[in-house]
């Protein structure tokens, strides 16, 4: 065996490593041995919770919706002067910084005079007296100064009252929290107080506000079109005063005056035209009249040539004389001839017809020629005004140009003044009509239970804490721990298997009592467990000559060497027990005998093994005690005296157990587990440190001793079994009915 290798080579076989279930199990373990370290860090946490909830100030929190509204109601105008929000998520998320602005908070501040205020107003609070009161404020302090922002409070204030005002403001701004309800257009908006009565006071304020302050921002925005149009049209107005005043006094000066259509010379131009055709019709009609009465005027018979002409009523008159007269004279020839009186009267009167006609004629004639001078002349007076006409258009057209372009210009800036005149009745009328953007649609409900601290999620969360904190303190110093405390954890961190472990007894009457007088209990029975172990363990043969030694002094090793070699003679085998401590001998005290002569003098030379050999009041078992003796007892351990002692006890006993010293502050254990068959090494339960375990087993193994095994003792084996280790100490509780107490 390499000497100088790892502790856990000692182990013929390497311990398999653990499973995952075995892994959670240990941790199990671990932590059910902890668990009332647990149950007192957990406790502790909660009544640090339901301390600090009462150094806390409950906190009140009032809840009220507003409503953005899309709907709109049209009583002037589809169009408005006055910008709408629409209904989207960005347009909600700005209302909401709207709600939690500054100056909402300075108007609600004003309107509840919460300047005035000791929670929103520290001036105002009372000067805090006692350690708790003082703990108190700074708590609540901390807490406010959590839920409110420092961005406002960065700057330099030199006025104290203005530092008071922004204070109050950081403050109640801290306490106003608004958010958007999912999949909807409303605002919820939350005020935190200490007063369940202020709180929905504040928050039906900041709902009032909020709303007020987008009719207010209409009513502004309203008033300031409305200002601005009204100025506007003052301007418009001018300048289509202007525009008029331009085309009037350019139609004044080129004379263009307005008519119902088209330039006034083009329509008298027209006028004069068709003036000038019914001239020329008439002229023309009247030259051919004159030659119809010139020609009856030269007519032989001008009564015949005026059968057409019955223009004239004296004319009309004549020839109706005529033709009466024709009548007569036609009558009078038939009935009277042509000389009688009457004929020739009728005939003279005939001829004075045709002269009267004829004169009649002439008088027509020169009527008709006078008349159609006339209307010579005045075709001729028709044809100069056009003439002049004429060239009156030709220059108004040039001007007309003019002039259009300057009622175009009148007329645009006419409409524009129109436009805007209506756009100010409009902006006029609306403002009387404007409603907000938002509307309440939950007012705020008296807070029956505070909000703050939330007394069961407190303390949920301090029994989580609590918990999680115990169970890291018991990991902690599970892992910290210095000791073994079963049987599976001293093999997991020697690697060497354990024989078990004795009970913990009270002196050596207690030792005595357990062995002799109770047989049947747990004590004598877990040594009896211990020589079955070592007789049948992983040795070829069962050991003769068993070693027992330990780290340090005062693990027991004495009382379990001695003890050990009772139990194995009181099963019937014949026993001796060796003391090889000649350096601090205890086996006389703790055996109760008195022997003449000691181990040192067999070494010696000086006794023989049957003079020193003492028995035991356990039938069966030889003591061969020892003595403390002055210098180092190495070399006598180490001689080949004792090497013979040794095997002549190993022929004459079934089994010599030698008492060792403890291994790490003398040298004697490691001569004498050399000579052994097997080495016990005791590891006292809950207080040999691990260090000092693995040291002595190291240093077993650098002289390459043989050790059957690992032993815990003095174990109280009740606590041990509440610790939960899953060795056999662990269940005392169910089998100790075995056992005779």
């Amino acid at each position: 065996m390499n000497r100088h290798t790892d502790i856990q080579q000692v182990l013929p076989e390497a311990r398999p490593a653990r499973s995952a279930g075995e892994e959670i199990a240990q941790y199990v373990r671990v932590l059910w041995r902890r668990r009332w370290l647990i149950a007192a860090v957990t406790l502790l946490m909660l009544g640090l919770a339901y301390w600090l909830l009462g150094m806390i100030t409950p906190l009140y929190t009032a809840s009220a919706k507003v409503m953005i509204d899309a709907r709109r109601t049209q009583v002037v105008n589809n169009r408005e002067v006055v910008s709408q929000l629409p209904p989207q998520l960005i347009t909600v998320m700005g209302e909401v910084e709207v709600i939690r602005s500054r100056s909402l908070a300075v108007r609600v501040a004003d309107k509840l005079n919460l300047w005035n205020d000791p929670e929103f107003n520290p001036t105002l609070r009372p000067v805090p007296t006692g350690m708790i009161a003082t703990l108190r404020l700074n708590i609540n302090e901390w807490l406010a100064a959590l839920r409110s922002s420092d961005d406002e409070m960065k700057s330099e204030l030199v006025d104290k009252e203005e530092k008071t005002r922004q204070l109050v403001i950081r403050l109640l701004q801290g306490r106003i929290d608004a958010s958007p309800v999912a999949q909807s257009l409303v605002i919820q908006i939350n005020v935190v107080s200490e007063n369940p009565l202020k709180a929905q006071r504040i928050v039906n304020m900041v709902a009032e506000q909020y709303v007020l302050d987008q009719l207010e921002s209409k009513f502004d925005a309203a008033r300031q079109a409305s200002s601005w149009l009204n100025s506007r049209l003052d301007e418009l107005r001018q300048n289509v005063q202007a525009a008029d005043r331009a085309v009037a006094e350019y139609r004044a000066r080129t004379g263009l005056l307005e008519g119902r259509s088209g330039l006034p010379a083009q329509q008298q131009l027209g006028e004069l035209n068709s003036q000038l055709i019914i001239a020329q019709a008439k002229r023309a009609e009247t030259e051919g009249r004159v030659t119809r009465m010139e020609a009856v005027a030269n007519s032989p018979n001008p009564s015949a040539a005026l059968e057409n002409m019955v223009d004239s009523p004296l004319i009309q008159r004549l020839k109706e004389q005529e033709a009466q007269l024709a009548r007569e004279i036609s009558d009078f020839q038939t009935r009277y001839g042509e000389k009688h009186p009457r004929m020739v009267k009728a005939l003279a009167e005939q001829e004075e017809l045709e002269r009267k006609m004829r004169s009649e004629v002439s008088k027509l004639v020169l009527t008709v020629r006078n008349e159609l001078l006339v209307t010579r002349n005045r075709e001729a007076a028709l044809r100069e005004q056009i003439r002049r006409i004429e060239d009156t258009v030709t220059r108004q057209g040039q001007a007309g140009i003019r002039l259009q372009e300057l009622e175009r210009e009148a007329s645009a800036n006419r409409l524009l003044f129109e436009t805007f005149l209506n756009r100010f009745k409009e902006t006029s009328e609306q403002q009387q009509l404007q409603q907000p953007d938002s509307r309440v649609i939950s007012a705020a409900a008296l807070p029956f239970s505070p909000s703050a601290p939330r007394r069961n999620l407190f303390l949920t969360g301090a029994l989580l804490l609590g918990v999680l904190v115990g169970l890291l303190l018991a990991l902690v110093l599970e892992a910290l721990q210095n000791t073994f405390m079963g049987r599976e954890q001293l093999e997991d961190a020697t690697g060497i298997p354990s024989l078990g472990m004795t009970p913990q007894t009270s002196g050596r009457s207690g030792v005595n009592v357990q062995l002799f007088d109770k047989p049947n209990s747990a004590f004598a029975e877990s040594f009896r467990s211990v020589w079955v172990a070592l007789k049948h363990g992983n040795q070829r043969q069962s050991p003769r000559i068993v070693a027992i030694t330990s780290s340090l002094p005062g693990e027991g090793k004495s009382v379990t060497a001695l003890t050990l070699a009772r139990t194995v003679a009181l099963l019937g085998n014949k026993v001796a027990l060796v003391e090889g401590d000649l350096r601090r001998a205890s086996q006389m005290q703790k055996s109760g005998v008195q022997p003449k002569h000691f181990v040192h003098e067999i070494l010696t030379g000086e006794a023989s093994p049957e003079d020193v050999v003492v028995a035991d009041r356990a039938k069966g078992l030889d003591l061969y005690l020892a003595q403390s003796v002055p210098g180092s007892p190495l070399d006598l351990l180490g001689s080949p005296a004792m090497q013979g002692f040794l095997e002549t006890l190993r022929h004459r006993y079934d089994l010599v157990v030698i008492d060792c010293p403890p291994i790490l502050p003398v040298a004697d254990t490691q001569i004498l587990a050399r000579l052994a068959d097997a080495t016990v090494f005791l590891v006292q339960w809950g207080k040999t440190p691990k260090g000092a375990v693995k040291s002595g087993l190291r240093m077993l193994d650098e002289v390459s001793a043989p050790i059957a095994g690992t032993l815990l003792s003095q174990v109280n084996i009740k606590r041990h079994a509440k610790y939960g280790y899953g060795d056999s100490g662990s269940y005392y509780g169910r089998y100790k009915k075995y056992y005779t107490s």
